[in-house]
């Protein structure tokens, strides 16, 4: 018996829509789309795999927030968990909830719908997806300005996360906001703490940036010693897809992605306006930030009895890359 676990921003998303039950609900015991996999073009979603067969349910942010984890990992013996590098994971889900970003994806989403539309296409899976804030609608404009007005870029964020400057008003930032709820207009002076929100959000202790604070230790901290696990690394996403089901039993390989485009289904970043600007102290810096996350990746690789030592070593070779003192302390 086995559960999929998607830690945000590594491609868990792609391989969900390949499992019959890899949606929310299914972690209760609902029902999702029937045959879901179908939606996925090409090849890939004419046939059902075995994981898809045997993977009981999917769990994701709102299983975490629930603090029913424990629970969920009692209920079956191994786990399918889609891993990628903590510094890429995190700079992704950074950029993930910059309002210029998600104000990118939506035009982005909605042109490809309305071009495939006028083909008498079906538009692409990714641009169906709809981009909503996480929070209701008031804490995601204050969520807004704080990007704004705190960390508009990585590099920013990173500075303003482990200054050791002695507070100061400059800490501060003054501005208003508006949001429609209930059928009015509501306006609002507000008043952030740049440096404590920074903070917390870099000891992924605020709601601000979902994913950054739902990371390995949230997903991972309650799963027993004894579950068996498999890793599909992000980078080599297709390639541990095709294994994993070798190892459940399937005659032959699963078919994958044709392209490259066609394999980017769901949210890709591809062409949005805010990139990482990070400099190689700002890296350092997120990288000791990121130590824990480190030791907790390093150890779900290892644990993992589908990768050989050759794929281990290609992931800790990434790990090196990002952050090669890290790597030194941990090992």
């Amino acid at each position: 018996s086995l559960a999929f676990v998607h830690i945000g921003k590594s491609g868990g998303s792609t391989i969900s829509l390949l499992l019959r039950n890899g949606c929310i609900q299914a972690a209760e015991g609902e029902t999702c789309e029937e045959e879901r996999w179908k939606k996925f073009p090409g090849k890939v979603g004419e046939t059902e795999t075995i994981a898809s067969q045997r993977i009981q349910f999917y769990l994701h942010v709102s299983n975490v927030d629930s603090g029913k984890m424990a629970e969920y990992y009692s209920r079956v013996s191994s786990i399918v968990v889609v891993a990628r590098d903590p510094l890429d994971r995190w700079i992704s889900a950074f950029l993930s909830r910059h309002p210029d970003n998600i104000d990118g994806m939506r035009l982005r989403n909605r042109a490809a719908s309305l071009r495939a539309q006028a083909r008498g296409q079906t538009p692409p899976i990714w641009a169906q997806k709809r981009v909503f804030g996480i929070d209701g609608v008031r804490n995601d404009q204050i969520h807004r300005v704080a990007y704004d007005g705190c960390y508009p870029n990585v590099q920013e964020f990173v500075d303003c996360a482990t200054t050791d400057e002695p507070p100061s008003e400059n800490d501060l930032y003054n501005t208003r906001i508006m949001f429609m709820e209930k059928a009015k207009m509501h306006f609002e002076q507000v008043t952030l703490n740049c440096r404590e929100t920074c903070k917390e959000i870099a000891a992924a202790t605020s709601r601000y940036i979902h994913h950054v604070r739902v990371n390995y230790e949230a997903y991972l901290k309650e799963l027993p010693s004894d579950k068996e696990v498999f890793v599909i690394r992000t980078k080599s996403l297709w390639q541990d897809w095709v294994k994993l089901n070798n190892l459940l039993g399937s005659p032959k390989d699963v078919a994958i992605p044709d392209s490259i485009n066609e394999g980017k289904v769901v949210n890709t970043q591809d062409k949005l306006p805010v990139r990482s600007n990070l400099s190689n102290e700002g890296r350092e810096s997120l990288c000791k930030l990121l130590r824990n996350e480190y030791i907790l990746y390093i150890d779900l690789l290892n644990r993992a009895v589908n990768l050989s030592d050759n794929d281990i070593k290609s992931a800790l070779d990434d790990v090196h890359k990002n952050c090669p003192a890290i790597l030194e302390s941990i090992l």
